[in-house]
């Protein structure tokens, strides 16, 4: 049994419970619920909700309704909103009983049930929507066993609520200021254009409401928000017509239009009254101005934007309190006031200045600066409107500390004159950075501290000074001391001796003799600080130059009660005496013991030895070779000296008798030495060695002889050796080092030196070696118009730098690709190119032509248009026109179409081929491709073998071509060709290609076969023979089914050769040769061929025939 329920539910009026200021109200309408069971309806359920924004939901309809009938109330159901809305979600859930034979049972397991929960996401406020949510169905007895849907109508609609901002804490503002804008708040979170700000001027109670009516007018808004500021020049116009209605009262509320009904208000606030005033003066500039000095007061200045008016009064008052979330908050009643009579007497050129306000030294406490104005108007007074930041200042008078200083530590000089003293201070209160005055002197320091060091014993007074030149009161004194008197030698000044007699009070004592460890320091001490053990008031230590301390020494107290320290045993040398008291104090002194100084003698070449005798001057004199003299010089030990003199030779010495002064003369080269004693028989010796000087040599050099100035050559004489100066002597008379003027040819010179030694040379002056070019590399152009060419030049000689300049065929010089320094040049294009080489001199340049060279232009034979035949394609062939040439197809997309020398088409269009040869050169062509709608076929029969001197016959088979031209090899001789044949001879074995091209209209269509030539295996004369030997030749009968006779007459006696070709070119059957005569009557029977056509090729004397066969 079949039962259908179906809902139809109309919801309106259902009532809600009502939220304190809800966010929007939801209004659903013409809701349909269809409900379907194949069976049995168990449950119907429909459940609506408004998602919201950030998490969370309204459930805003909600039915289980499944009795068979039940009418909703017409109209609107509506629901408060307490959040934005993102989507409306719509659940529908249907199921269907389970059929129990007879009954239907909802109890049992159900096989049936449709359910599905779909968004509505396209929210939209003032507006009706429509959802509708689609059919849902599910079964399982091979049909629909529960179905379901829903329509219905929603509209979102704003609950508005305005009010006015809070001024000076929590009262909302009342007034419509002229000149100011005051601000109306709307509840935030809507679309901007639901923002519609409305004002009326009147109000009117009417009883029948029991509310006032409004004539309302909307206010034209630049940008809509959900914030409205306004003064009263945006009702009335302009100030003038503002200042008329000074009093009055203006109400405002926001509204959102209907998008139904644009003309009805779907949502409006709550009324704001306002009243239409002036605004106070504006604070245009707030100077509050903080005291420098501790206990000292602050000022505010205060510049207002305009004069008061005529019936205008104002006042001010200075409020304490404190920011609480950055929010002024008064604590009592204003620290200074001024009524009108005091403000307008401090009120000049619209500044006020309020003096002496008191400083606070608690950082959470300020002020704040508030007007009060009033201002008379024709009817009554009004306040003026003096409220916000632009009316009233907070700020804050900072107390400032009381400036001090105070002394953390002192250290006194612990040693007598130093300056060593410190004081140091720590600075607070005041306004930093701070300065201290010492001596007169300011000085400023960083941070709160500051130390004076290096002090001498004195007293010192400091005084305190602050960023702002506050003094600290009063002044800090402090006093650093020293020891009475400093650690003193008393007899640093003593000598050894007095009046040639010891001195027993003596400093130093010197060693007596070199060598000798017998020098003495003894120091007399007093002042300082002493220890207090009086056998050692005084650590003393003597230590060497390298830090040996001396341990040889005593202590004593003198008679006159002086300590007395005494160092012996000491040997030559500096000595650092350190002597320390109970403070640690120093007294450094270095001492020098000092001794006589060894005996020593130096050796000095007096007179050299005048001439080298290896010298190369045969006119030498030997006492020149043996004039040396020798010189001994004394110093230390005791004078006077005793001098003796010995020659040494290898290990023995030979004593010089009679040579007993310090100088040896006439000496030659030798060893010699010399043996001393002073006064005290201390001895000492010396050894030199007396050289002859160096060998007297001459070198030579010269200057190339300039081309242009064949006397221009110059010598110079280069001498070394023997004893400068020197004299020359040239062949030519010239007597300088340098010999100028000279022309090519030989020059002698003789060099003699001071003691007359001399030498000789000889110069030879020439032209200069010309520049040459050694070894020239040409790279030649590898492509025609290629810039790749290339000269690489190898050069020596010339003089000095050698310029290479590169020049091009018409003369202009080269700069680019020429290498630094100009041995190469590259980059070349195809011509004629001059190397000119110029050294420093002034010979004539060196000059060389180089060619370069480039192959020939590449050329690809391509016909610039081809127009095909209906079903026909064309293949171009560009083999062979480029030797080992690579190639790529392409058409006019681009798209390769091929990489062969050869490219079929088959449609029309533009086609493009590059060429590239195996150097890397490349030339393109292009031609285009037409299509014809003419059908052209074209063919010709000919045998695929035949021999070379041979007549072979080629019979066209084409069919409605408008022309038709055979195609041959250049070498090929053509005997007779027209329409419908031609005969052709081959002139040596090879393959060949032949051709048929026919003409239709515009389109063309070339046929090409292939033919072996191959040499006569008969041996029938190879002479050319231009006559035809074969006279006639005929197939009896033809048509025939495979039996017939061939009847062959002949102009001269031959053999002949016969062959059946099918149209494919194929031979089927191997040749047939026939011995010589001139008429031939050939029977055949060739029962297995196929129907068709077939060629019957003769061969004959060198003449070839072809006759077409049918078989049926």
């Amino acid at each position: 049994m079949r039962r259908i329920v179906f809902f139809i539910l109309l919801l309106s009026n259902l009532s809600f419970s009502q939220e304190e200021n809800p966010f929007a109200y939801i209004d659903l309408t013409n809701m349909h619920i269809i409900s379907y069971a194949e069976d049995r309806l168990c449950t119907s359920i429909t459940e609506i909700k408004a998602i919201y924004e950030g998490g969370g939901y309204e459930v805003i309809f909600y039915s289980d309704d499944n009795s068979n009938s039940n009418i909703y109330p017409p109209n609107k159901h509506s629901t408060i909103l307490k959040k934005k809305v993102i989507r409306i979600e719509v659940y529908r859930r249907v199921v269907d009983a389970r059929d129990q034979w007879v009954s239907t049972c909802c109890d049992c397991n159900y096989t049936s049930e449709a359910k599905a929960t779909k968004p509505h996401t396209n929210i939209s406020y003032c507006k009706t929507n429509f959802v509708h949510f689609g059919e849902i169905e599910s079964g399982d007895k091979g049909g629909s066993q529960a179905k379901a849907d829903l329509k219905f109508n929603y509209k979102i609609r704003p609950n508005h609520t305005l009010s006015s901002e809070k001024l000076r804490g929590t009262i909302p503002n009342t007034y419509l200021p002229i000149g100011t804008k005051v601000k109306l708040l709307a509840k935030e979170g809507f679309p901007s254009e639901l923002y519609n700000y409305q004002y009326s001027k009147t109000r009117t109670w009417n009883n029948a409401i029991d509310d006032y009516e409004y004539q309302w007018e909307t206010l034209s808004q630049t940008s809509k928000s959900y914030i409205l500021s306004v003064s009263a020049e945006d009702i009335f116009g302009n100030k003038l017509e503002a200042e008329k209605h000074i009093g009055e009262t203006i109400y405002f509320r926001v509204v959102s239009f209907d998008k139904d009904n644009p003309n009805e208000v779907c949502s409006s606030s709550n009324v704001i009254p306002l009243d239409v005033t002036i605004s106070a003066p504006k604070v245009k500039e707030f100077k509050p101005e903080q005291p420098r000095c501790p206990k000292e007061s602050g000022n505010v200045q205060v510049v207002l934007d305009r004069e008061l008016y005529t019936n205008e009064k104002a006042s001010l008052s200075i409020v304490q309190g404190a920011m609480v979330n950055g929010t002024f908050s008064s604590t009592g009643q204003p620290v200074i006031s001024y009524d009108n009579e005091q403000f307008k007497a401090n009120f000049k050129n619209k500044t006020i200045t309020i003096p002496n306000i008191a400083s606070l030294t608690d950082s959470l406490h300020w002020y704040q600066l508030q007007f009060i104005g009033k201002y008379h108007y024709d009817r009554d007074s009004i306040s003026s409107f003096s409220d916000g930041a632009e009316f009233e200042k907070t700020f804050r008078i900072v107390a400032i500390p009381e400036l001090k200083a105070e002394i953390t530590s002192k250290n006194d000089n612990k040693c007598y004159g130093k300056n060593e003293g410190s004081i140091k201070v720590s600075v607070s209160g005041g306004t930093p950075p701070y300065r201290y005055i010492k001596d007169g002197k300011t000085v400023a320091f960083m941070g709160n501290e500051f130390t004076l060091d290096n002090l001498s014993a004195r007293d010192y007074t400091i005084g305190i000074l602050d960023k702002n030149d506050c003094q600290m009161e009063g002044a800090v004194t402090v006093t650093i001391t020293q020891p009475a008197a400093p650690i003193t030698i008393l007899n640093e000044k003593e000598a050894e001796d007095e009046n040639d007699q010891p001195n027993p009070s003596f400093f130093k004592k010197d060693v007596s003799g070199f060598g000798l460890k017998n020098g003495e320091i003894q120091a007399i001490l007093t002042g300082g600080t002493p220890f207090k053990v009086p056998s050692e008031p005084y650590q003393c230590t003597l230590t060497t130059k390298s830090g040996t301390t001396i341990n040889t020494f005593s202590t004593q107290t003198n008679l006159q009660n002086q300590f007395v320290v005494h160092y012996t045993q000491l040997d030559k040398g500096d000595y650092m005496l350190t002597i320390t008291d109970k403070n640690h104090c120093v007294l450094t002194k270095t001492i020098s013991i000092d001794e006589p100084d060894p005996l020593l003698v130096s050796i000095s070449e007096k007179v050299a030895i005048s001439c080298n005798p290896a010298n190369d001057d045969p006119n030498n004199d030997p006492k020149l070779n043996k004039d040396g003299e020798l010189y001994a010089y004394v110093q230390g030990g005791r004078p006077l000296y005793e001098y003796q003199w010995y020659r040494v030779e290898a290990t023995t010495s030979e004593k010089l008798l009679g040579e007993t002064e310090p100088v040896l003369k006439q000496l030659s080269e030798g060893t010699y030495r010399v043996d001393i004693k002073d006064k005290k028989n201390n001895t000492t010796s010396g050894t030199f060695t007396l050289k002859f000087p160096e060998r007297l040599i001459l070198t030579t050099e010269s200057t190339e002889i300039r081309c242009s100035a064949p006397t221009s050559g110059t010598a110079k004489a280069l001498p070394q050796g023997g004893t400068p100066p020197y004299t020359y002597q040239w062949s030519d008379g010239q007597t300088t080092p340098t010999a100028t003027g000279l022309s090519v040819g030989k020059y002698f010179v003789v060099v003699s030196d001071s003691k007359g030694c001399s030498v000789q040379s000889q110069v030879v002056l020439s032209y200069p070696e010309a520049a040459r070019i050694d070894s020239e590399e040409i790279t030649q152009l590898t492509c025609y118009g290629d810039d790749n060419g290339s000269i690489v030049l190898t050069t020596s000689g010339g003089k000095g730098t050698v310029t290479h300049t590169w020049y091009d065929a018409s003369g202009r010089m080269l700069t680019k690709g020429v290498s630094h320094d100009g041995k190469s040049v590259k980059n070349l294009v195809a011509g004629t190119y001059k190397i000119v080489l110029r050294d420093e001199g002034d010979c004539p340049p060196i000059e060389k032509t180089f060619e370069i060279t480039q192959p020939q232009k590449l050329q690809l034979q391509l016909p610039p248009e081809v127009t095909l035949c209906q079903g026909d394609s064309h293949s171009f062939e560009l083999g062979g026109q480029i030797p080992n040439a690579t190639y790529r197809w392409t058409d006019a997309s681009g798209n390769l179409l091929g990489t062969e020398a050869s490219l079929e088409v088959h449609r029309a269009g533009n086609y493009y081929v590059e060429a590239t040869t195996d150097k890397g050169c490349k030339i393109s062509a292009q031609t285009t491709v037409k299509q014809s709608s003419q059908v052209l076929e074209v063919d010709f029969l000919v045998a695929t073998t035949s021999y070379y001197d041979y007549t072979l016959k080629l019979i066209n088979l084409s069919k409605k071509a408008d022309a038709l031209q055979w195609q041959f090899p250049d070498d090929v001789i053509v005997i007779n060709q027209n329409r419908q044949e031609a005969e052709v001879r081959f002139p040596k074995e090879g393959i060949y290609r032949v051709g048929l091209k026919g003409t239709l209209g515009e389109c063309q269509k070339v046929i090409e076969k292939q033919l072996f030539v191959e040499k006569d295996r008969v041996g029938i004369s190879q002479a050319i023979q231009v006559q035809k030997n074969i006279e006639s030749f005929l197939i009896v009968p033809n048509p025939n089914s495979g039996s017939y006779q061939l009847h062959i007459k002949l102009n001269k006696v031959s053999t002949i050769r016969v062959r059946l070709i099918d149209m494919l070119g194929r031979e089927l059957f191997a040749p047939e040769e026939f011995s010589a005569q001139t008429d031939f009557i050939l029977p055949f029977n060739k029962p297995n061929l196929s129907a068709g056509q077939y060629i019957i090729l003769v061969e004959a004397g060198g003449d070839v025939l072809s006759q077409k066969m049918i078989v049926k």
